[in-house]
């Protein structure tokens, strides 16, 4: 994703889901910390094994994450507007453990961990709130994963 030299707005943050209830002290203190990033439809955001410290809110668009089987793209899941993606490595800072492209024309704000440590330097409340919300994310994605890999289970046992 190309990131264009805009500043991004308080507001223009918290039109994105993650973000919609915090206050506005909070948007304005991770504000300067965001950056754009704009993707074209068929453009890789970021390759599968690839290092990275960035995760990505989407604003408008839809991304598809996927891994390479052999000669082709197993889909994981198709990501639509107000989705986060690539929190894994923000979090570890592991290589990225899929790969991530614009189905669409995407325009989506970027986050990483440089911008997180300042924003707990100058905004420790936000720099809370901001992790808050994503062990929300993790643990309902957590949630769903172990709910597939039951209904898996159980198909499997009964063949």
């Amino acid at each position: 994703m190309n990131a264009p030299a805009v500043a991004i707005l308080p507001a223009d943050v918290g039109a994105v889901a993650f973000f919609s209830t915090w206050p506005a002290e909070s948007l304005a203190a991770i504000a300067p910390h965001i950056r754009p990033a704009v993707s074209a439809a068929g453009d890789e955001i970021f390759a599968e094994k690839s290092p990275g410290d960035t995760m990505y809110f989407i604003k408008e668009g839809t991304v598809e994450i996927y891994r390479r089987q052999g000669p082709l793209d197993d889909t994981i899941a198709l990501l639509h507007d107000g989705v986060t993606f690539g929190e894994m490595t923000f979090l570890d800072g592991s290589p990225r453990s899929a790969a991530a492209r614009a189905v669409t024309n995407v325009t989506a704000y970027a986050f990483d961990r440089a911008g997180y440590a300042a924003l707990c330097a100058s905004a420790p409340h936000a720099g809370v709130q901001f992790l808050d919300g994503l062990l929300k994310i993790l643990v309902e994605r957590l949630r769903q994963a172990d709910y597939n890999i039951a209904v898996l289970y159980t198909a499997v046992k009964e063949l």
